[in-house]
Formats: C-alpha cells, sequence, structure tokens
C-alpha cells in the first residue's frame, strides 16, 4: 500500500482558467482564487453641524420685548430745604446722598454755615455738620478719599482763602490748609494723589 500523500509531498497543479485569461493553482483538488484588487471606501462628505439660530433681541421667552418709548426731560417736586439759601455747592456723595454746603442768606451776601443732606430714596433733606466758617460762592470737591473740599467763597462781599473738608463718615467739618490767594468759584481739579490745583495759584495737597 502506498503511504498516504502530504500537501508536502503533492506537486501543485495548474490548467488554464476557464475564461482563458490566465492559470490557476489546484491545491489538495480546489481551486485557489486568484487575488484581486481590495475594495476601498469611497470617501463620503462628514456631516457638518447645523448652526443653532440666534434669536432676535425681541424674542424673550417667547414673547415680544416692550417697545421703550423716550418721554422728554421733566423736572418733579421734591423736600424742600431746612434753609433757604442762594449761591449754595452741591456735591453729590458716595453713598448717593447730595450735600449742601454754605450760601448766602439773604440779599446782603451774607455767607451761611449751615449745611444738609438731600437723601433721593426718600425726597427729604436733614441736618448735617456746619462749617467752621460761614462761606457762599464756594468751590466744592469730592476727593478720592470721599471727603469733600470746601475751598474759597465769600462773606458779606470779602472773598475768603479758607478751606475745610467734610467727612460723611462723621458729618463733620475739619479745618485745612488755606489757598494761597482768596477767590470765589474758582475751578479746581484733583488727580488720584489727593493733590488739588486751581489756574493761577499753587496747588496743595490735601487730606
Amino acid at each position: 500500500m502506498l503511504p498516504p500523500e502530504t500537501v508536502s509531498n503533492r506537486e501543485p497543479h495548474t490548467h488554464e482558467h476557464p475564461d482563458g485569461n490566465g492559470l490557476a493553482d489546484i491545491r489538495d483538488g480546489l481551486p485557489i482564487p486568484t487575488p484581486t484588487d481590495t475594495p476601498t471606501d469611497t470617501p463620503t462628505d462628514t456631516p457638518t453641524d447645523t448652526p443653532t439660530p440666534t434669536p432676535t433681541p425681541t424674542e424673550s421667552f417667547g414673547k415680544p420685548a416692550p417697545v421703550r418709548t423716550l418721554l422728554p426731560a421733566q423736572f418733579n417736586t421734591t423736600g424742600s430745604m431746612i434753609r433757604a439759601r442762594d449761591s449754595q455747592t452741591a456735591t453729590l456723595l458716595p453713598n448717593g446722598k447730595v450735600l449742601i454746603a454754605g450760601g448766602s442768606k439773604d440779599n446782603s451776601g451774607a455767607g451761611l454755615n449751615a449745611s444738609e443732606l438731600y437723601d433721593p430714596s426718600t425726597g427729604t433733606f436733614s441736618v448735617t455738620g456746619s462749617m467752621a466758617h460761614a462761606r457762599s460762592s464756594a468751590t466744592a470737591t469730592l476727593l478720592p478719599n470721599g471727603k469733600v473740599l470746601i475751598a474759597g467763597g465769600q462773606d458779606a462781599g470779602t472773598e475768603l482763602a479758607s478751606a475745610e473738608l467734610y467727612s460723611p463718615m462723621t458729618g463733620t467739618f475739619s479745618p485745612t490748609g488755606s489757598l494761597a490767594t482768596a477767590a470765589t468759584r474758582t475751578p479746581r481739579h484733583c488727580c488720584p494723589t489727593a493733590r488739588c490745583s486751581s489756574p493761577g495759584g499753587t496747588g496743595q495737597r490735601l487730606g
């Protein structure tokens, strides 16, 4: 008896391919297919995200935004000052109140040293500390530290060089350096270092 044939003992046989395009190997009696090109995937366009539409300014929770109509500026009445006065100063404080200081009490030009605070939330005036010197036509400057500089002015026709500082924390005035030259309504400019100056005058450092 002949020993059984193994794959290694067999010689590959070839025969002409049925379609006549070449030869095909036959191993173990089975045809080995001729290699063909591996199909490649056809590239497709990557889908892009559709942008979400931005709501228009008139959209607000599904309801149209209210139409705002600008009204002409107008004055409304509010509380009255405690003392009638003229040529006073008015300074908006960091706490929202308004400091009314000095002024003249009659046609004689005599100055006032009384001051008041206006509270916009209640529409009323209240008494606060008084200045050391009565004065009208003075200048008032809000300093970076929150205090108010009241400088110069006049009293009964006499120009003043003195100056005072108002503290909103204590509601009182305290003296400070005087102007080099007495003056009324002199424009004053202060920088963040609290150094103030007036045109044609000498700058002074104020606390």
